[in-house]
């Protein structure tokens, strides 16, 4: 009796699990496509690679070698790294090598270790845009801030000064630690890249840094500036097929979308990246955990300052006229949503890293979306004597996309 009762309770776990953990794919908008993409037809290509900070992200980042390599493509291709470019408080600033033989326990010693440990995620994403030839650039996320800790603002400008020597100027989106937004143009394609850990940014040292209006010998003097000068740059670009590039998504339904899924109340332990096959039952530690830890912080969509900052980028991109995509990472996976203008979709790019894959509940707003590792990739295309934005998803370890669509 109590053999068969063990025998019931294990076999509705392993249902559980499998249920609650596997990948899957939706689909249901009526525009949603499925073209296949010539070789030939390519004008541009733009890679998305998000999160990628951590030393789980390697099969993800030889994919998207491979993919960059095309020789034919090798002029037109850019791949932009979406923020947490290290895992987990960014690149320390002011290092010293000779630190540890003074003492090993040090505050010195150990912030050199540390840089010693985390350069290597960093190097892995450089290695990428070295190996294929390709244009790469970086942008930051709160994870490079030093998780929106005090010491971002070093650690960011540390980052880019060690991509600029391996990569050369441009490669990074400030080397100063501004926010953008800074305009990239790509033949008839306008790329507009924005940090929005810079917006979200608690410390006054921020406003330290010289940033300056585009265009303008003018200082930023407040978040209202960087979003003016957003919808300057979406004016000007008219009708043309624009992509806005930052870390932060406007739109999710992972778990920055405080989107928590009911095991998660009854299982906890399957919220953790490193346990989410650990379905020991514990309900009331789990809404404990959830009332304590569960709220929202300003990383999340649903906080009053994440939710300032998403409202005034959709204000400043609605009055843009033609196909618009904004594209992120942060949330740990892929999704494909429709905002309120039919030209307008957001992206969710942030599956590079294999620990980090989270959960993705649905949402009426949503296309497609994939518990999976990968990347997204926008090419823009000569077809049928007209231009065409296509977007295509990549699984991890599969050479051909597991979906596409035409952006229009």
């Amino acid at each position: 009796m109590q053999s068969n009762r063990i025998l019931s309770i294990a076999t509705t776990q392993v249902l559980l699990a499998l249920i609650g953990c596997g990948p899957y794919i939706l689909t249901a908008h009526k525009k949603a496509s499925y073209p296949d993409v010539v070789e030939a037809e390519v004008i541009q290509r733009i890679i998305l690679v998000g999160d990628a900070g951590d030393p789980s992200a390697e099969k993800t980042l030889e994919d998207v070698t491979k993919r960059a390599s095309n020789k034919k493509l090798k002029d037109v291709t850019t791949i932009f790294f979406l923020g947490d470019n290290i895992y987990g408080d960014g690149l320390p600033a002011g290092v010293n090598p000779e630190a540890c033989k003074k003492s090993e326990e040090s505050a010195e010693c150990k912030k050199w270790k540390e840089w010693k440990r985390v350069k290597p995620y960093l190097d892995a994403q450089i290695k990428v845009v070295k190996d294929s030839g390709v244009k790469g650039i970086f942008i930051p996320g709160n994870h490079d801030w030093d998780s929106a800790r005090k010491r971002g603002l070093a650690r960011v400008r540390a980052q880019a000064e060690y991509v600029t020597k391996e990569l050369g100027d441009g490669a990074f989106l400030s080397k100063e630690g501004c926010p953008g937004p800074e305009p990239y143009t790509f033949g008839e394609i306008r790329v507009i890249a924005l940090d929005t850990q810079w917006l979200l940014h608690k410390w006054d040292d921020k406003w330290d840094v010289n940033c300056k209006k585009n265009g303008t010998g003018v200082k930023y003097k407040s978040n209202t500036d960087v979003y003016a000068d957003l919808k300057k740059l979406l004016a000007t670009a008219a009708e043309k097929p624009t992509i806005v590039v930052a870390h932060h998504p406007t739109k999710t339904h992972g778990q920055h979308g405080y989107q928590y899924h009911w095991r998660h109340f009854i299982f906890p332990f399957t919220l953790w990246n490193k346990t989410p096959n650990l379905w020991i039952p514990l309900p009331l530690v789990g809404g404990l955990f959830q009332y304590i830890w569960g709220r929202p912080s300003e990383q999340d969509i649903l906080h009053l300052d994440n939710k300032t900052m998403v409202d005034e980028l959709n204000r400043a991109m609605a009055s843009h006229k033609g196909p618009l995509v904004y594209a992120a990472g942060h949330d740990h996976g892929s999704q494909v949503m429709t905002s309120k203008n039919d030209k307008q979709f957001a992206l969710v790019s942030g599956g590079a890293s294999k620990k980090k894959i989270t959960f993705i509940k649905k949402g009426e707003d949503k296309i497609m979306s994939h518990r999976h590792t990968g990347y997204m990739e926008l090419d823009y295309l000569k077809r049928d004597k007209k231009n065409k934005l296509i977007l295509l998803v990549f699984d991890t370890g599969k050479p051909d996309p597991v979906f596409s669509m035409i952006i229009e």
